[in-house]
């Protein structure tokens, strides 16, 4: 297809846009330096100035970019389908946070990883000298400016994987000076392979030129029911009592933990060997989860604890709470649920990944703020595999409702398998579009 060539109107809003970040730049710059050097440190903070070991290779390069966890997750089986439609290729893989940087290495291991550089013209310049792509894809909502631009300007091909835009994101974007960014820099881009139809309207609302627009779908469907290990494999190596009556509560933020551990301390006295597996979103926020179990009363161990430890964990009511306080075991741990609630849907964050759970056939609970995964949560409630609840109350009420009721929960289980299972394959719908871009 014939490349994109810049006119005047993008040259100025290029020039209005850094010279704007030219001003901001000792105060974000400042933040976001600070904020490295406590997060990955100060030897990774090197690559987010772009300063990386040239690669040195004859084959096609594909750079591909996902900020942390989630993006992390849903780019792993578009990257093992591209490796398999073209072993030639050599991919760079690239992430912001150190969560997502460490999610990638254990499901990506086989490719390049790297920190993404500041989105900083000179930055990114040398950082593209270094790795020289041939393609250069983006996953979800990573759209920065200046790399699609210099990515252009290095002769790269430039697409959009999995994207979305949330409730919040696409207002933002919609605001003038902020959609005039947005139409500079969508027109850079290749392609925007989208999840829905509303992203993809989403995408054209705000400058993408329709004809590189497409719907895909949601790759998490495949990597959700990608290598699963079975509730025995993880009970054995947690060593937590498999057939507990267990709610696991992933991706917990601040206000959640709370409603959580009430529901489960109301849970208890109708379930009295229920159990409750805990994963805050965030690891620093762990002591104040510790706060919080204490003031209840309500006697727990610690997976970051019980590796270092032989005893068996939970193995009795007087300890019936484990919190996951470390990185890349939610997913498997959410085969030791009856049920699972999703975080970040109690409190206004948006909500978080809905699909390990379903995959793994476990009914699923979550609260009213879902816009981050929109379709899918309304989806799974149509099909009856999920239901929404509101507060710490209906969430007992739910989570005592499943418990007791074995077909209700059997229903809702197969619900989420048929779900999963109908809404496979984008994954590799994503790896040929980019393999599409890769000569020979």
């Amino acid at each position: 297809m014939p490349e994109h060539q810049p006119t005047e109107h993008e040259h100025i809003v290029y020039a209005l846009y850094n010279t704007l970040l030219l001003i901001l730049c000792p105060v974000v710059l400042g933040a976001a330096v600070t904020r490295d050097w406590k997060r990955i440190g100060p030897r990774a903070l090197r690559e987010r100035w772009g300063i990386y070991p040239r690669v040195r290779t004859g084959q096609p390069v594909v750079w591909m970019h996902a900020a942390s966890v989630g993006e992390t997750v849903a780019a792993g089986p578009i990257v093992r389908e591209l490796i398999a439609l073209r072993p030639d290729v050599h991919i760079v893989f690239s992430s912001i946070t150190a969560t997502g940087r460490e999610t990638a290495e254990q499901i990506l291991p086989n490719v390049d990883h790297i920190f993404f550089p500041f989105d900083i013209p000179f930055v990114l310049r040398r950082a593209l000298r270094a790795i020289h792509p041939t393609i250069c894809v983006t996953v979800e909502t990573e759209l920065w400016p200046n790399f699609i631009w210099h990515s252009r300007e290095a002769g790269a091909h430039r697409l959009l994987v999995n994207g979305r835009f949330s409730d919040r994101s696409f207002r933002r974007a919609s605001l003038p000076p902020i959609r005039t960014v947005f139409q500079w820099m969508l027109s850079n881009l290749d392609e925007m392979n989208m999840q829905t139809d509303g992203d993809a309207d989403r995408a054209r609302a705000l400058g993408a030129d329709p004809a590189h627009v497409h719907v895909i779908g949601n790759s998490k469907f495949d990597q959700a029911a990608a290598d699963l290990p079975s509730a025995e494999q993880v009970a054995a190596d947690m060593r937590f009592p498999v057939h507990a009556p267990t709610l696991v509560a992933g991706s917990t933020h601040a206000g959640e933990d709370e409603a959580v551990l009430d529901a489960f301390l109301q849970v208890r006295q109708s379930v009295p060997g229920s159990r409750l597996i805990i994963a805050p979103r965030r690891l620093e926020r762990v002591p104040e989860l510790r706060d919080a179990l204490s003031q209840r009363k309500l006697s727990a161990r610690f997976r970051s604890e019980e590796k270092t430890d032989d005893r068996p964990i939970a193995d009795s009511v007087d300890c019936p709470v484990f919190v996951l306080d470390t990185i890349g075991e939610l997913r498997k741990a959410y085969g030791l649920a009856r049920l699972a609630y999703v975080g970040g849907s109690l409190v206004p964050v948006g909500g978080h990944d809905i699909l390990q759970p379903l995959a793994q056939g476990k009914p699923v609970l979550f609260g009213p703020h879902t816009q981050n995964c929109r379709e899918i949560a309304v989806t799974a409630i149509e099909k009856g595999a999920a239901r929404r609840i509101h507060n710490a109350d209906e969430l007992a009420a739910e989570w005592i409702r499943i418990l007791q009721d074995e077909n209700a929960a059997r229903i809702m289980s197969q619900a989420g398998l048929d779900l999963i299972e109908k809404n496979r394959g984008a994954a590799r719908k994503y790896a040929e579009r980019i393999a599409s871009y890769i000569e020979g």
